[in-house]
């Protein structure tokens, strides 16, 4: 069965879709464009206490608010990093780069780490801060409301021989978000929502580390854990389909003795844990 074709907006209605589509993405007034007031009134009818220009100004300026509310929830660890200023004017100019290509809100943000690296408007203290922000809080869209993978029997992995343990690839489920951060943005976001307010120049002073963080969602909740950088690293292996005993030759490589031992000790905790979060979508035992 052929599917039907979209049908095509009569040509006026066209011209009016495109000319509302430009103006309701400037950030001034129509009104105060003599140009634009005119072309207004060709579409607009205007009424005894507003101009053809003021009404759709109206709908414009709604525009802004609505995308900057969107923009705002999504992005809060950002928008304090940025200051009210900068906020503003990276709203300006991201939504002129990337204007909505989607009817969801959900997908308005997507961009803003693509956007933020060539972006000049960036304080320059801040500027690697602001980043990992940005990236973090996709992730943690992405994560909220991806779609749920099968769930996966925890006697599947409890089963498995020490020969299949070596053998066995582990796919990871798409609700976990890998990120390594120089700066604890998580916990930004985590007293943001706790306290509101934040004295952001004291949290710079203790924030910049390397950070290993795994996003997941559990139960409808996102949750955040820190891991260790070989904890990350193996995660890391996993997720590119090496199997477990090549993955741990490769994090054990250079290693001490001690160190090595202390690797091996700790995978069965890690298994445990990653099993209970829903990390694990399957187990492939070849």
């Amino acid at each position: 069965m052929t599917a039907a074709a979209e049908p095509t907006a009569p040509a006026d209605l066209a011209e009016l879709q495109s000319f509302l589509g430009e103006v309701f993405r400037r950030p001034t007034a129509v009104a105060q464009d003599e140009s634009l007031s005119r072309r207004a009134a060709l579409y607009v009818a205007g009424n005894d206490r507003l101009s053809p220009a003021e009404q759709v100004d109206i709908y414009r300026r709604q525009f802004w608010m609505r995308h900057d509310d969107c923009l705002r929830e999504d992005f809060p660890a950002l928008c304090v990093l940025l200051g009210e200023e900068a906020w503003d004017a990276l709203v300006e100019a991201y939504l002129a780069a990337f204007p909505p290509r989607s009817p969801s809100l959900r997908d308005l943000g997507l961009d803003v780490p693509t956007f933020l690296d060539s972006w000049d408007g960036l304080p320059r203290a801040r500027a690697r801060a602001c980043k990992d922000a940005a990236r973090y809080e996709v992730a943690f869209v992405e994560t909220f409301d991806g779609r749920d993978p099968p769930p996966l029997d925890p006697a599947r992995i409890a089963a498995l021989t020490p020969d299949q343990w070596e053998r066995a690839t582990f796919v990871l489920s798409p609700l976990v978000a890998r990120l390594r951060l120089g700066f604890a943005v998580h916990q930004l976001r985590a007293s943001l929502r706790d306290a509101k307010e934040v004295d952001v120049e004291r949290w710079l002073q203790s924030a910049e580390r390397d950070v290993y963080v795994a996003l997941f969602r559990k139960e409808l909740v996102v949750h955040y854990e820190e891991l260790s950088a070989d904890a990350f690293a193996m995660l890391d292996a996993l997720a590119r389909g090496r199997a477990l005993l090549s993955a741990c030759a490769a994090i054990a490589e250079g290693k001490s003795d001690e160190d090595a031992q202390a690797l091996a000790g700790s995978l069965g905790e890690w298994f445990r844990r990653w099993a209970s979060w829903g990390f694990i979508a399957e187990v492939v035992v070849p």
